[in-house]
């Protein structure tokens, strides 16, 4: 008999949700940066193995007050994960500084009554006191949890995550997925991030922050995959640095993001980028719904 369920990873700014979802799947399904709020939508990837089939919903970071239309939008998808799984699996990061976010977010996966895992990660740094609190708080509770370290290796990490969530999954007889599938994401909205992380690559201080992309075409001509897409800025100033001196910035951005996709669909693709403004579109209700950003 088969095991089958769905988790949701969720933490506050880089705790390391998607490096741990990567990992887990040996497929990169979900961008990483160093900068916070790299994550902006729920990301689902399908992690399958013997008598195992468990569907990971990745949140974005989890923010305790929306500011802008766009901090809503990352509230509210977090909220839904939550919400949507069998087992919520709580990343708490070793360098974690941010007390109050974190307490939030304890509050509102109580109030979901929804099962919870602890996963400490980052266990190569020395824990601050927040983190260290955190992981009194979960063994003086006898609370279910496991540690993820940077170079642990995914066998490690696999047998972990499975002796963890095995109590809330589902018997059944056949899988939801084919096996090799690993995301139920469109290859257009992979493109699209895989920009969206060369800019986070690439570009210096906020500008990553208050950038959007889109993919205004997507189709397949004699075999070759062409994308045409749209990085859009929130101010006039910004466009020329995302251009760069002879395009040589949107080239860099385009290269970085053409070899990811490449790579995950073992063909070439041909990407043709543009630089568009559109003035504090975070905070544009309207524009956020015609990108993909509004509530669903």
């Amino acid at each position: 008999m088969n095991k089958t369920g769905y988790v949701g990873f969720v933490g506050l700014a880089n705790s390391g949700k998607s490096t741990l979802l990567n990992t887990l799947l040996g497929e990169k399904v979900c961008i990483v940066s160093s900068k916070p709020q790299a994550t902006r939508r729920r990301i689902q990837g399908i992690l399958t193995t013997d008598g195992y089939q468990v569907m990971i919903m990745d949140s974005p970071g989890f923010l305790s007050e929306a500011m802008t239309p766009l901090h809503d939008f990352l509230l509210q998808e977090a909220q839904d994960v939550i919400a949507s799984v069998a087992v919520v699996v709580f990343l708490v990061p070793m360098d974690l500084q941010n007390k109050e976010d974190l307490d939030e977010l304890t509050s509102e996966i109580k109030k979901s009554k929804k099962p919870c895992v602890y996963v400490f990660t980052k266990m190569d740094l020395e824990p601050t006191p927040a983190a260290a609190g955190m992981m009194e708080y979960v063994k003086s509770n006898e609370l279910p949890y496991f540690t993820a370290a940077e170079k642990e290796s995914r066998i490690l990490l696999l047998r972990k995550f499975f002796e963890s969530v095995d109590p809330y999954m589902t018997e059944t007889e056949e899988f939801l997925f084919a096996e090799d599938l690993f995301t139920t994401e469109r290859s257009r909205d992979l493109m699209s991030e895989y920009i969206r992380e060369g800019c986070m690559e690439h570009l210096a201080k906020e500008i990553p922050y208050n950038i959007a992309v889109v993919i205004d075409s997507y189709k397949e001509d004699e075999g070759l995959p062409k994308i045409y897409a749209s990085i859009f800025v929130n101010r006039e100033s910004h466009k020329s640095i995302v251009i760069g001196r002879g395009g040589m910035m949107l080239k860099k951005i385009g290269t970085y993001a053409r070899k990811r996709f490449e790579e995950m669909i073992g063909e070439k693709v041909f990407l043709s980028l543009r630089v568009k403004t559109k003035e504090d579109w975070a905070k544009n209700k309207h524009f956020m719904n015609e990108i993909g950003y509004g509530k669903k």
